[in-house]
């Protein structure tokens, strides 16, 4: 939440000055340089995921958090904001190839009764929970006034 009111307000939502195709362009440039830094990885890395698959899963989470790095330290330096917005899409979308896959093959590993499919319907739920949670706490955060005595 904190990286996307970072971005949201760094392409110049709520200013009189910004314009909506301009942050639809930006969000479109950020988007695409995701995709295409996901296809990139799959082709160079795809065939590694399964031998390393907890490696990987480490280097995806480490990726997501320097993908919201970058979103949340990109309104300080206006002059690089596309830039650096796009370096942490290309981060995020490392983190979906990699998790993704990483996935997979760790469901197979747990799956001892022929269960990949309830593994991986559980293990989804309980990141859904937690990323519910997760978020009810960043709202939090957010509204609560800081006060500083």
């Amino acid at each position: 939440m904190l990286s996307t009111q970072a971005l949201l307000s760094a392409i110049g939502v709520g200013e009189k000055s910004a314009t909506v195709i301009g942050a639809t362009f930006q969000w479109f440039l950020r988007d695409l340089t995701g995709m295409l830094g996901g296809i990139l990885f799959t082709f160079y890395q795809g065939s590694n995921l399964d031998s390393n698959a907890k490696m990987w899963r480490l280097v995806a989470d480490l990726m997501n958090d320097l993908g919201m790095l970058m979103d949340l330290i990109s309104p300080l330096f206006p002059s690089a904001f596309v830039f650096i917005v796009c370096l942490g899409s290309i981060s995020r979308s490392f983190t979906g190839v990699a998790s993704g896959a990483t996935r997979a093959a760790l469901t197979q590993h747990f799956a001892l009764q022929d269960n990949a499919a309830d593994i991986s319907a559980k293990e989804g739920s309980q990141e859904t929970v937690a990323t519910m949670i997760s978020m009810a706490l960043e709202c939090l955060l957010l509204v609560l006034p800081l006060d500083t005595h």
